[in-house]
């Protein structure tokens, strides 16, 4: 079982507008994946709620951002290799 809802926070309000929009333009690749790793755990979590938010970059977040960070990156890594465990 996965989780209910998955909530995905940046400090870069471009980055959001970008992964809403399939348009040609700049990091459109990286939009592009990070839509297909969307899908991915939708597929395999099902019912699961995504939400994007944005958040100020702060100079007291940053072990905050290193550690959410990390997260992302064993996710990154977990939806690449198939396994979902521990999500």
């Amino acid at each position: 079982m996965g989780p209910k809802a998955v909530t995905v926070f940046t400090d870069v309000q471009a980055a959001m507008a970008r992964i809403a929009s399939d348009e040609p333009g700049p990091a459109q690749q990286y939009a592009r994946q990070d839509r297909k790793w969307i899908a991915k755990l939708k597929e395999r979590v099902q019912n699961v709620r995504m939400e994007i938010r944005w958040c100020p970059p702060t100079a007291e977040s940053q072990g905050m951002r290193k550690q959410i960070s990390g997260r992302s990156r064993r996710l990154r890594s977990r939806m690449r290799g198939g396994g979902m465990d521990g999500l």
